[in-house]
């Protein structure tokens, strides 16, 4: 059996501090900006919501997968290492994804999937785990099956 992967992106965050570039990115919040530290790490800044940036410069199909090595900054309730699959919108009420987010803590309410729908977070599945720097997050969805 062959499988074919298309649409493959990475991103290395390299480059001085700054903001994301639009493409190949699209900012969903609209309160704080994800950016890159200067340092090859990928950055969220202050903000009282979860922030999210997706690749726009890749049309995906509906079967996909986004992972990150989290390189460190987890706060319980404050700071969150976030991915998502089948992102689309732009600004609070009309973001639409799935995300897998942590903030390095175990445990209800610190490691998490959500489904995000026009500003409403509705919480798919808690996971009893604890993730810190160094380990690498994956979100899989194949069809109606989603993979963390």
């Amino acid at each position: 059996m062959v499988v074919s992967v298309a649409g493959v992106s990475t991103e290395a965050f390299s480059g001085p501090r700054g903001t994301l570039a639009n493409p190949p990115w699209t900012q969903q919040r609209t309160a704080g900006t994800v950016g890159r530290n200067g340092s090859g790490l990928g950055k969220g800044s202050p903000s009282p919501n979860d922030l999210h940036a997706f690749w726009n410069a890749t049309t995906f199909s509906n079967d996909q997968y986004s992972q990150v090595k989290i390189a460190g900054g987890l706060a319980s309730h404050f700071q969150h290492a976030i991915v998502l699959v089948r992102a689309s919108g732009v600004g609070d009420a009309v973001e639409k994804n799935y995300a897998f987010a942590t903030d390095g803590r175990s445990g209800a309410t610190h490691t998490d999937l959500s489904k995000n729908i026009n500003g409403r977070q509705t919480i798919l599945r808690n996971f009893a785990t604890t993730l810190a720097a160094g380990d690498v997050m994956k979100i899989d969805v194949v069809g109606t099956l989603i993979t963390c």
